[in-house]
């Protein structure tokens, strides 16, 4: 089974511990600063899954994303927003 195939089926399930995790990094302030792989690695889903599951929650409005490029470092830093 390739790993497309497996990350759909998980996507829905994946949507609310990704969710739950958003949350947890929060700490209350509903914003964070996390990045994919950081997601990943905390909720045991592959990269690819945690991807899915984020574009799901902002087509669902349980959350917001905003990208801001570090130019120092040379990387995109994503910022959530979890809906009141």
């Amino acid at each position: 089974m390739n790993t497309s195939t497996t990350c759909s089926s998980k996507t829905f399930q994946a949507t609310g511990v990704i969710y739950q995790t958003l949350e947890q990094l929060s700490n209350n302030t509903h914003a964070v600063f996390v990045s994919y792989n950081e997601l990943a690695k905390r909720s045991g889903y592959s990269r690819t899954c945690v991807i899915s599951a984020v574009k799901r929650l902002i087509l669902q409005h349980r959350i917001f994303k905003q990208s801001e490029c570090d130019v120092e470092k040379g990387y995109l830093r994503n910022f959530y927003v979890l809906a009141a």
